[in-house]
């Protein structure tokens, strides 16, 4: 619902709400993928969630994608290698990251041991 929020906003904010925050939705949303087909270590699933998103954007200094012109080819790989896409992926790696981290941590039963006392 938050991603077809940002990807339909025309509003106020326009260019940080669709060009910033929708690469850091984009990469928590392949973290989430992957933990869903893939069960391995969060701190794998980030790399590899970071990886396919920056493998993407330098998909854009290919020139792949200025011969398939499509508005789904600009949805998701854009036009313009922009360094600040690398940040919010990685922005977004670190919040799928540390969520994750959490419930796992939450997950796990709390040491209920104590000392008996004579």
């Amino acid at each position: 619902m938050f991603g077809a929020f940002i990807f339909f906003y025309a509003g106020p904010g326009y260019i940080v709400i669709n060009g910033f925050l929708s690469d850091v939705v984009a990469v928590m949303f392949i973290y989430l993928l992957l933990g869903i087909f893939w069960r391995v270590l969060p701190v794998i699933k980030l790399a590899f969630a970071v990886a396919i998103t920056i493998g993407f954007e330098m998909l854009q200094l290919t020139p792949i994608i200025t011969q398939i012109i499509s508005p789904a080819t600009e949805v998701v790989a854009a036009s313009t290698l922009d360094l600040y896409d690398i940040v919010a992926f990685i922005i977004g790696g670190l919040l799928a990251f540390g969520t994750d981290y959490l419930q796992i941590k939450k997950r796990q039963p709390k040491d209920i041991s104590f000392k008996m006392k004579f």
